[in-house]
């Protein structure tokens, strides 16, 4: 069976329309667990501007990717290489760059709560090495991010009647996201890619994933 479909450029429409809107999400959630959105922000060239920049990231050599690599940083900005992760203990068959709210870096991490250890300054391949790929990847989490605050607001609509509601449960969101390659799998699988699956079952903690 299909996954419902939902437009949420109606989050900007009149009462009626973002409530209709509200209903369609929340349905989806409570019904099939799973949605697919539109949104305004998403518009086919911020899709292919991030993928172009992960591709031409992950085609570069193994010791310019470990450059950023995320054991330089306390709060795990930076790239991974494929099965340094595991689920289940199950290596993962993906390398991947990871990103978050930028923030400056803190002196004295190691006295703070663990919770606030996610917070920091992202890695970035230099501007020599990779020209505009940090202009690609923040553009593109800049669209998804507003994005994300239409599926809120259009649930804090369906659960409470209030859409104001999302905005001040997640004025202070932490917000996470990563650049992801997989390799080849099963047949004519790239060397080393032995596993089923790229990553096994898992939970994601958060709001949104």
């Amino acid at each position: 069976s299909s996954l419902p479909v939902v437009d949420l450029a109606a989050m900007d429409g009149s009462e009626a329309e973002r409530r209709a809107c509200a209903q369609a999400v929340g349905r989806a959630c409570e019904e099939t667990g799973f949605l697919y959105v539109r949104a305004p922000e998403t518009a086919d060239r911020t899709q292919e501007d991030v993928l172009e920049a992960a591709a031409r990231f992950f085609a570069l050599p193994q010791a310019a990717k470990a450059g950023i690599s995320n054991e330089h940083s306390y709060c795990f900005r930076g790239y991974v290489a494929q099965g340094l992760e595991n689920t289940g203990g199950v290596a993962d068959q993906r390398e991947q760059i990871e990103f978050g709210s930028e923030a400056p870096p803190v002196a004295a991490v190691g006295t703070w709560p663990y919770y606030r250890r996610l917070v920091g300054p992202n890695q970035w391949p230099s501007e020599a090495l990779l020209p505009g790929f940090r202009d690609q990847i923040e553009g593109f989490a800049a669209a998804m991010t507003a994005a994300s605050t239409r599926v809120t607001r259009a649930l804090a609509l369906h659960l409470s009647g209030d859409e104001r509601r999302a905005d001040v449960l997640f004025s202070r969101a932490h917000l996470q996201w990563k650049v992801c390659r997989y390799p080849l799998l099963g047949d004519g699988a790239e060397p080393g890619a032995d596993a089923a699956s790229g990553v096994g079952a898992h939970a994601d903690s958060g709001v949104l994933t």
